[in-house]
C-alpha cells in the first residue's frame, strides 16, 4: 500500500560514493556525456536563491543522467543528491533520482522522490513512469496501473508506460487489457522484452502456446539474460511436451542473472 512513510533516507543514510571523489572538472564529462540511450536533456536554470551556477548546475545534472543511463546508480543517487542540497527545484533532478532508486530497488524512496518531482511538474511522462514502476514494486498493482495510464493520457506514444500497465493488468489478471498494452508497447517499441514477455504469460494463460512461445522467444532475443521470458518459455516447451527443449531453457534459467524486468523500464 502507497500511503504508509514513503520518505526519502537522509544522503547521509545512504551507502553512496564520496562525491568529492567524483571528478566534476570540464575535462572529465564531455559535453555530451557518455549516455547510453541519449535523451534531450532539458537546460535548467537555477531557481531564485539557490547556492548553483548555470554550469554547475547543468554539468552535475548532465553527470547524473549518464551516471543513471549507464547503471551506475550509486554515483547517480550521488550527483542528484548533490544538486537537491543546492537546488530542490527541478522536477528533472528529483526524477532522475527516483529513476535510479528503483534501479537498486530501492522502491520506497523512488515513490517519495517521484512525488516531489511530480509536484513540481504534474505532467512529467518520465516521472509518472517510474512511478508506476515503483508502486509496482512495492506490490500496489492497481495503484500502478493508475499512474501508468496517467503517462499515457500524458504522452500516448510512451512504450515504456504501456509495458509498464500491461505487467501491473496482468498481475491483476486482468489478460486481455494486459494482452491490448502489450501490443501497443510492442508496436510503439519492438524490442520491449517487458511488453513482450508479458504478451507471453497472457497467451500461455489462455493456452495459446505457439503466440505465447513466439513472444517469450522475441523477448529473450532482446534481453538474453532475462529471468522471467526464459522461465515461461521453458513452462510452454514443458506444456508441449517438448521435454528436452524445456531441460535446456530451465538450465539457461537457472543461469540467467538479468532483471525480471525489461532493466530500461
Amino acid at each position: 500500500n502507497s500511503s504508509g512513510p514513503l520518505s526519502a533516507p537522509a544522503a547521509s543514510a545512504l551507502t553512496m560514493p564520496n562525491l568529492a571523489a567524483l571528478s566534476l572538472s570540464s575535462s572529465s564529462l564531455s559535453p555530451t556525456a557518455t549516455l547510453v540511450n541519449p535523451s534531450p536533456l532539458v537546460h535548467l536554470t537555477p531557481t531564485h536563491g539557490s547556492n548553483i551556477s548555470t554550469d554547475e548546475l547543468n554539468h552535475l545534472f548532465k553527470a547524473a543522467e549518464a551516471s543513471r543511463e549507464n547503471r551506475d546508480y550509486d554515483r547517480a543517487i550521488a550527483y542528484a543528491t548533490a544538486l537537491i542540497e543546492k537546488d530542490p527545484h527541478h522536477a528533472a533532478v528529483w526524477g532522475c533520482r527516483a529513476e535510479s532508486y528503483r534501479g537498486k530497488g530501492m522502491f520506497p524512496p523512488a515513490i517519495a522522490d517521484c512525488k516531489r518531482a511530480l509536484s513540481l511538474n504534474p505532467k512529467y511522462v518520465f516521472s509518472l513512469y517510474t512511478m508506476a514502476e515503483s508502486l509496482r514494486g512495492v506490490g500496489d498493482y492497481r495503484l500502478a496501473a493508475q499512474y501508468a495510464t496517467t503517462a499515457i493520457e500524458t504522452n500516448s506514444s510512451h512504450a515504456k508506460s504501456y509495458a509498464s500497465r500491461a505487467e501491473s493488468n496482468r498481475l491483476l489478471l486482468r489478460f486481455d487489457e494486459a494482452i491490448l498494452d502489450g501490443m501497443q508497447a510492442v508496436e510503439l517499441d519492438p524490442h520491449s522484452p517487458l511488453a513482450l514477455y508479458v504478451l507471453a504469460e497472457c497467451f500461455f494463460i489462455k493456452r495459446e502456446y505457439e503466440q505465447a512461445l513466439e513472444y517469450a522467444s522475441r523477448s529473450i532475443a532482446c534481453h538474453s539474460g532475462y529471468f522471467s521470458a526464459l522461465a515461461v518459455r521453458g513452462e510452454i516447451y514443458r506444456t508441449l511436451r517438448r521435454y528436452d527443449e524445456a531441460i535446456r531453457v530451465r538450465l539457461q534459467s537457472v543461469r540467467a542473472s538479468g532483471p525480471t524486468h525489461d532493466g530500461d523500464g
